[in-house]
């Protein structure tokens, strides 16, 4: 059986998660060094030097999960598959809001509503 994994949060999806009150521990950060930043697995706590900043990297899954039970924010992801387009919609406590913004792979879509969302968060 092929191994799937779960996407990580783009770079800037997760300052914007920080940003809203995200805090969940996870085991990927991103290590953000004097404006670049990659991936790394988890080794220390968060950094106390303001030029060395650790950003917590939570997969799309665990986000969607937070911003449904911290925000009462649905998101999902509709497949039109003779487009073979993905669009993704949410629920933001009880309006659905639907953007109509088309991607070729699940993840894509998935990661654009998951920023569209924070995005709504005061």
């Amino acid at each position: 059986m092929k191994h799937i994994d779960d996407e990580l949060i783009s770079f800037e999806t997760a300052k914007l998660a920080r940003k809203k009150g995200f805090n969940i521990e996870t085991t990927k950060r991103y290590l953000f060094r004097y404006k670049e930043h990659e991936s790394k697995d988890y080794i220390a706590p968060l950094a106390s030097n303001p030029l060395h900043c650790d950003i917590l990297a939570p997969t799309q899954s665990l986000l969607q999960k937070w911003l449904r039970e911290e925000h009462n924010t649905h998101i999902w992801v509709s497949c039109t598959p003779y487009l073979n387009s993905y669009s993704f919609n949410y629920n933001l406590n009880r309006k659905i809001i639907r953007d109509n913004v088309k991607y070729n792979e699940y993840e894509k879509a998935l990661e654009y509503g998951l920023f569209k969302a924070l995005n709504l968060i005061k």
